[in-house]
């Protein structure tokens, strides 16, 4: 129950910090692997992708430094309610074969995704 309040808070003195340009955390740590990895499907499961997933805050992506290709980043509140969006690569909206992927829906984990932003590839692990 404290967890929450406690991210929040380390998240807004990290930003305050001078000279910090963007805070994000992720449930996993981004330079060994990736994430997790799973498969992304489209809902109706015609392709299929394996992929490193993160469950991240809003800033995680711009802290590393990845740009926004189209679309948005996940919000605070999102993150909150667990929304059921998702901001996915250039190369999952190719392998997956989605010509206009914002508005999208993917299959990750067992549950449905609306695609609300393309991040340009980033690649942060060897």
């Amino acid at each position: 129950e404290k967890l929450p309040r406690f991210y929040a808070a380390l998240v807004r003195s990290l930003e305050a910090l001078p000279g910090v340009q963007a805070v994000g955390l992720s449930q996993v740590r981004p330079m060994r692997g990736g994430g997790y990895w799973d498969d992304a499907a489209t809902v109706n499961g015609e392709k299929r992708a394996s992929v490193g997933i993160h469950h991240a805050t809003p800033g995680f992506l711009p802290a590393l430094g990845v740009a926004l290709q189209q679309g948005r980043w996940v919000t605070e509140d999102e993150v909150a309610r667990q929304a059921g969006v998702a901001v996915i690569s250039e190369n999952l909206a190719k392998d997956l074969e989605l010509p206009a992927p914002l508005g999208a829906r993917i299959r990750l984990d067992n549950r449905v995704f609306d695609v609300i932003g393309v991040a340009r590839q980033a690649r942060y692990a060897v």
